[in-house]
């Protein structure tokens, strides 16, 4: 639960920090002809789509698991 409520308070800098994966991805991409480059390229564009569903994946992650009959221990008061 704290993980999930760090996670989503830090919303706006994982947009910051996915944009910035984004600019090294353009910038790489404009090293033409090298394999190493476009291999960069693909893990920054892979990079920025991880932190931009990171939130969102995190919050419908827990959203599921509090409507299962066990629930969400911290939340119900079950340990």
């Amino acid at each position: 639960m704290a993980v999930g409520g760090g996670v989503l308070a830090l919303r706006a800098t994982l947009a910051e920090l996915a944009q910035h994966c984004r600019n090294n991805a353009a910038r790489v991409q404009n090293i033409d002809g090298h394999f190493w480059a476009g291999l960069a390229e693909l893990f920054w564009r892979l990079l920025a789509g991880f932190l931009n569903g990171l939130s969102a994946g995190y919050a419908s992650h827990l959203l599921l698991d509090a409507m299962t009959p066990r629930g969400i221990p911290v939340v119900a008061g079950r340990f």
